[in-house]
C-alpha cells in the first residue's frame, strides 16, 4: 500500500480538481461517490479517453459488482499508470472509508500529468502542434531555387558568342519577407493566446473554489439547522417528561 499524505490542504486541492472533472452524475458525498469505481474510470477517461473504455464499469450498490469493477479497473487501467492497488485499499472504497478515495485520487492526478509530461516531450508526428513546428521552418527556410536561376543564367552568358557589353543578367528576385513577418505575427498571436489562456484557466480555477466553499458554507449551514432540529426535539421531549 502507498501512504499518502492526506491533510486539509491536499484534501481541499484533490476536491477542486474533481469539481472541474464533467461526470454522469453529482458528487455529494465523494466516499460514497466513487465507491463504485465508475466516477474514477470517468476521471481517467476525461484526461486519457483511449485508455478507459466506460462500458465496463456499470453503477452498482452491490459489493460484489463493485470489487469486480475496482478488479477491472486495475487489470485495465491503473496497471498501464503504474499504479497498483492493494486487497485493502479496495476494500476501503468499496465500504466508502474516508479518506480512502482521497488519497487515491492524489495519485491518480500525478500518475496523469506523469503520462502528460511525457507527451509533450515526445509530441505524436500527427500532432497538429508538430505539423505546425514543420511549416514555420519550412517557411524560415532560405529559398533554394535563387542559385539554380542565378547558375543558368551563368551557362547562358558563357555559351554566347559576342555579349553585348551593356547587357545585364538581373538578379533572381530576392524573397520577399511576408514569410518572416507571418512567423513572427503568428508568434506574437501564440503569446497572446498562451496569456488568453492563463487568465481563463486562472478564472476557472478561482470560480471553482468559490464553489467548493459555496458547497462547504451548504454543509455548514445544513448540519446547523440539523442540530438546532434536534436540540428543539430534545427540549420538547424534556418539557412532556418534566410535565408528567
Amino acid at each position: 500500500m502507498t501512504h499518502v499524505a492526506l491533510d486539509d490542504e491536499a484534501r481541499h486541492e484533490i476536491y477542486l480538481w474533481v469539481d472541474g472533472i464533467p461526470l454522469s452524475r453529482s458528487k455529494g458525498y465523494i466516499s460514497r461517490d466513487f465507491a463504485d469505481g465508475v466516477l474514477l474510470a470517468e476521471v481517467i477517461h476525461h484526461f486519457l479517453p483511449k485508455l478507459v473504455e466506460l462500458h465496463n464499469y456499470q453503477s452498482t450498490t452491490n459489493s460484489e459488482a463493485k470489487r469486480k469493477n475496482w478488479e477491472t479497473l486495475q487489470q485495465k487501467v491503473l496497471k498501464r499508470l503504474q499504479l497498483k492497488l492493494s486487497a485493502d485499499e479496495i476494500d476501503a472504497l468499496i465500504s466508502a472509508k474516508p479518506g480512502a478515495i482521497e488519497r487515491v485520487l492524489i495519485r491518480v492526478r500525478s500518475a496523469i500529468m506523469r503520462v502528460s509530461a511525457r507527451s509533450e516531450e515526445h509530441p505524436s508526428r500527427s500532432d497538429p502542434r508538430g505539423d505546425e513546428h514543420r511549416l514555420q521552418r519550412h517557411l524560415s527556410a532560405p529559398s533554394r531555387s535563387a542559385p539554380s536561376v542565378a547558375t543558368a543564367s551563368a551557362a547562358n552568358q558563357q555559351h554566347t558568342p559576342a555579349p553585348a557589353p551593356t547587357l545585364r543578367v538581373a538578379p533572381p528576385p530576392q524573397p520577399p519577407p511576408v514569410s518572416n513577418t507571418s512567423i513572427g505575427l503568428a508568434d506574437l498571436h501564440d503569446g497572446s493566446s498562451i496569456a488568453n489562456g492563463d487568465l481563463m484557466e486562472e478564472n476557472t480555477l478561482l470560480k471553482q473554489k468559490i464553489a467548493t466553499l459555496e458547497k462547504l458554507l451548504a454543509v455548514k449551514n445544513e448540519r446547523i439547522l440539523a442540530l438546532e432540529r434536534k436540540i428543539e426535539h430534545l427540549e420538547v421531549k424534556l418539557k412532556q417528561r418534566n410535565g408528567a
